[in-house]
């Protein structure tokens, strides 16, 4: 029975030092590496990503919320329901969705005090001409998300975001077979404290209106994969 015993408590010791190891790695990892969020997608804006890394700040949650309703430069969003897409591009106004064709991103951050942090949108894509997209040959062609939407950051009232900023492209300029896009835009350069950072993204216009009229691809049924990921950086002390 000695001999048991000892054999139990040397088998109790081994488990005790394995947990504390692993308990000590996952602690280390998650204060020192990179934090990452994903929602997983289907088609249209796919596995929006955000990536965050400095040890004085915290990307604590991502939601992303479909929006009910555009007016007057507000836009409703239903904050009880996750989406991981935009709905698809609609020019003929035929009803794919019921909601609108954007989608509101929540940040949720706390900074150290007398720390800031910036964010940008990047993409590791290049620019899509139509002349690009029609030597595919094919009407299913797809394209990147980096191509076709603009970004803003606003404020929240309740269920009503209002944008505070200007719209962000990766291309800028009228869009035509000789345009290069900017592979890094900075929405911000100067986050602090706790709080929440709200971005919509939703198709740009002009963007969607150069490959509908200069191609014969159905756009409103094109998958645009998701090139971009969204960054949180510390950056210096305020």
């Amino acid at each position: 029975m000695k001999i048991l015993d000892r054999k139990f408590r040397k088998n109790i010791l081994h488990f005790n030092i394995v947990l504390a190891i692993l308990v000590f790695s996952i602690a280390l990892y998650a204060t020192n590496g990179f934090g990452w969020f994903t929602t997983n997608n289907q088609t249209g804006a796919s596995g929006m990503m955000v990536k965050a890394n400095g040890p004085d700040f915290e990307l604590v949650e991502v939601h992303c919320y479909p929006v009910s309703a555009i007016e007057d430069g507000a836009y409703t969003f239903v904050d009880d329901v996750e989406v991981d897409e935009i709905p698809c591009n609609d020019p003929a106004e035929i009803v794919y969705n019921e909601y609108k064709k954007a989608i509101i991103m929540e940040l949720d951050c706390s900074i150290n005090a007398g720390v800031t942090v910036t964010l940008t949108a990047e993409t590791t894509q290049d620019w899509l001409s139509v002349t690009d997209l029609n030597a595919q040959g094919t009407q299913e062609v797809d394209n990147y998300l980096s191509n076709v939407v603009s970004m803003s950051m606003g404020t929240v009232n309740g269920t009503t975001f209002t944008k505070t900023g200007s719209d962000y492209k990766f291309i800028s300029g009228t869009p035509s077979s000789t345009s290069s896009n900017s592979q890094s835009i900075t929405l911000n350069s100067n986050l602090s404290g706790t709080q929440a950072i709200y971005i919509v993204i939703e198709y740009d216009s002009t963007l969607m209106q150069y490959y509908c009229e200069n191609t014969d691809i159905a756009y409103d049924k094109v998958n645009y994969a998701n090139d971009i990921t969204f960054y949180l950086n510390q950056g210096g002390n305020a």
